[in-house]
């Protein structure tokens, strides 16, 4: 079953495209790094305005390749609109206390900071979930995936 995506679901999707944004940003910043460090010796790898054409066009269009090869399958979700809802069934509900990783000290009698975990066990994947959608969710019940077709990316679990 297809549905519209939310203005919730594309912020989710524009988020997840933040790292081959970065990616690029930074690939950018080192190839000029690279070219202005060539450049300041004596001897400058650039000799006339044609090859400065050149590698001005690679600096800018090697990292573009790159970022857009990362984010491709996102834009693609975010234009087309849709998203997938997938049916499945809950195997298991699981509550437990956790602890922050990093949060103790050394310090003798020091705790690690706990925080409540729900979680729902479905097809044998654990997924973390909000407490309201643990409290109305049951054992065999049944909960919807909400899946960006393209990219597979869960943007949600909600029920019925």
């Amino acid at each position: 079953m297809r549905e519209k995506l939310t203005a919730e679901d594309i912020r989710l999707l524009k988020y997840s495209c933040r790292p081959g944004i970065l990616t690029a940003l930074g690939f950018f910043v080192i190839l000029l790094l690279i070219l202005l460090i060539s450049n300041l010796n004596d001897e400058s790898i650039i000799s006339n305005k044609k090859e400065l054409l050149m590698v001005i066009g690679l600096l800018i269009f090697t990292p573009t390749i790159l970022g857009f090869s990362m984010i491709r399958k996102y834009l693609i979700d975010i234009n087309s609109g849709e998203k997938e809802l997938i049916e499945k069934k809950v195997q298991k509900k699981l509550f437990f206390i956790d602890h922050e990783p990093g949060s103790g000290s050394l310090i003798i009698g020091q705790k690690m900071k706990a925080f409540e975990s729900y979680n729902l066990v479905i097809e044998g994947k654990r997924y973390n979930v909000e407490k309201e959608l643990f409290e109305k969710t049951e054992e065999d019940g049944i909960v919807f995936f909400h899946i960006a077709p393209v990219s597979d990316e869960l943007l949600k679990i909600d029920l019925k």
